[in-house]
């Protein structure tokens, strides 16, 4: 199953790719010529979730879709953000009956030739696939200093708070099983934003999930501009220590 214009309908595949999107139109064309390679080696379904994008970034989607039917768009009008746009996702796959969904972003930091690996290793029976930068063969290029010991201490103190074991833990390039999509979409998030990742994987792990991480390599966005800002940054510092403290829901 998979999702239609009308409801749900049939598909050949079992894995579904979610990007939520907000202007990213400048980045679209390419991003879909790497998943088509992707493609190549893994088939699976890609579902954009775009928040009413004023670039106009739903617009060039649908014309793509018209001659790639393995692409589906929802276009949300009143609601905006990463967090209930992955959530969206999870209850999307889990309605059209998918096995594996995998979550990424659309401004190309998050490479589509990865997504072969973290399929197979999702049908090994893991749970949680992290897409790496933090383990041999992973890295990041074309970050200043400042912005790589951001992503460092941010990782490092939800991995302390939390007690979590995965290498990368603010990952937002992931997969996830049927069980684990199951699990996420029944809980209610504290965190909104950037932190829900974190929050995602610390519930997973106390819920004892298989989780296993892959390598790639986290580059520059091409086009659009970055959403994360000192808001976002002291959000994500107060959303963990009052998990840590407060639990969950």
């Amino acid at each position: 199953m998979k999702l239609g214009m009308n409801g749900y309908v049939g598909s050949e595949y079992k894995t579904i790719v979610i990007i939520p999107t907000y202007n990213e139109r400048e980045n679209i064309y390419e991003l879909v010529g790497r998943l088509e390679g992707a493609r190549k080696v893994e088939k699976f379904d890609v579902l954009f979730i775009d928040d009413n994008s004023p670039d106009g970034t739903h617009e060039l989607i649908r014309e793509l879709i018209n001659e790639r039917d393995w692409i589906q768009l929802r276009v949300r009008m009143g609601e905006r953000g990463l967090g209930t746009a992955l959530k969206r996702g999870y209850l999307d796959a889990l309605m059209a009956g998918y096995d594996y969904a995998i979550q990424m972003d659309g401004d190309l930091q998050h490479p589509p030739e990865v997504i072969p690996s973290i399929i197979n290793k999702l049908r090994k029976g893991y749970d949680v696939v992290i897409a790496s930068r933090y383990i041999e063969n992973g890295g990041i290029e074309g970050w200043s200093f400042y912005r790589r010991m951001v992503s460092k201490i941010a990782n490092m103190y939800a991995k302390f708070i939390l007690g979590l074991s995965p290498r990368d833990v603010t990952s937002g390039f992931r997969g996830f099983s049927k069980k684990a999509l199951e699990i996420l979409n029944q809980y209610e998030f504290r965190s909104r934003g950037y932190a829900l990742q974190v929050e995602a994987l610390y519930i997973l792990e106390k819920k004892g999930l298989k989780i296993s991480e892959v390598p790639f390599t986290f580059t520059r966005r091409k086009g659009g501009a970055s959403k994360l800002g000192s808001k976002e940054i002291r959000e994500y510092i107060k959303n963990l220590f009052m998990l840590r403290f407060y639990g969950g829901h």
